[in-house]
């Protein structure tokens, strides 16, 4: 992965794109460099093969790496995955971070006068199986103003893997769910 990011890195540097042997000749060089890192031992003699064989051939080793992280793979990121990445979206755009409590042992009064958001369970785990799927609703609280909510709202609507239901609102705050489509 640490290749890929090198690789594109070096595409961005350039006015032009790089051909196939030029981009064999800097993941090579970024290869034999990082295996002589102490934490990179155990496959040092794995990458030396690697780099043999794929300078005697035309092999292509950004579309390998590629393949080896199922970069073209069509499958769609689980609901756990797509969870945190809303979760990041929100705590991005509100400069917050989002609090676990259960409903009884909530702080109502937790930072007055900023965004205060609250996923309301246990364990957040619990809401999730093994393979990533979203089984139970997840309930969350926040107090925000109505510009806010419907900051939070569109933040939430980007996921299209979550349905969105609003359980209780005040001039305060927000209580809503969300559940896999």
């Amino acid at each position: 992965m640490s290749a890929l990011l090198y690789l594109e890195f070096k595409k961005l540097d350039r006015s032009k794109p790089l051909s196939l042997a030029e981009k064999k000749s800097l993941l090579s060089a970024y290869l034999k460099k990082q295996s002589t890192n102490p934490r990179h031992k155990i496959i040092k003699k794995k990458i030396k093969s690697l780099l043999a064989t794929a300078s005697k051939s035309q092999v292509d080793l950004e579309l390998l790496f590629l393949e080896a992280i199922n970069y073209f793979s069509d499958v769609p990121p689980t609901h756990l995955e797509e969870f945190f990445l809303m979760v990041k979206a929100i705590e991005t755009e509100f400069g917050t971070t989002l609090m676990l409590s259960t409903p009884q042992k909530v702080d109502l009064n937790h930072k007055p006068g900023k965004p205060f958001l609250c996923a309301l369970s246990e364990d957040l785990n619990a809401h999730f199986s093994q393979n990533g799927r979203l089984t139970s609703q997840v309930s969350f609280l926040a107090r925000l103003s109505d510009y806010e909510r419907s900051i939070l709202l569109g933040v939430i609507a980007k996921f299209h893997r979550f349905d969105i239901q609003i359980d209780y609102q005040d001039e305060n705050f927000i209580r809503f769910s969300l559940s896999a489509q």
